[in-house]
């Protein structure tokens, strides 16, 4: 018999200006954080690869920088944006 092997699932995060991908509805960047490891749990996978697209790349990038998650092993940064809503830049010079 041969062992199966499990590949990852791979979970999109796509803007807003999108669709909303993983269904974020995020006021906030901590939100938006909360929002994907939500969705992760939600999944049910052990191994991920997490996808973020346009907007989508800055939610999936502040999430990693909040959360050492271990079924994470690999990420794809598709078309990422440099400009984000206003809430987000706000909070990010906050910050500094």
């Amino acid at each position: 018999m041969t062992p199966q092997k499990h590949y990852p699932r791979v979970l999109s995060i796509a803007g807003s200006d999108s669709g909303g991908g993983a269904g974020i509805q995020a006021s906030n960047m901590a939100e938006a954080a909360d929002d994907i490891g939500r969705w992760i749990d939600r999944s049910g996978a052990r191994r991920l690869v997490l996808a973020g697209h346009s907007q989508g790349g800055i939610w999936l990038s502040n999430y990693l920088s909040l959360h050492a998650d271990r079924r994470v092993v690999g990420t794809i940064f598709y078309a990422p944006t440099r400009d984000g809503p206003a809430w987000e830049r706000d909070g990010a010079e906050a910050a500094q």
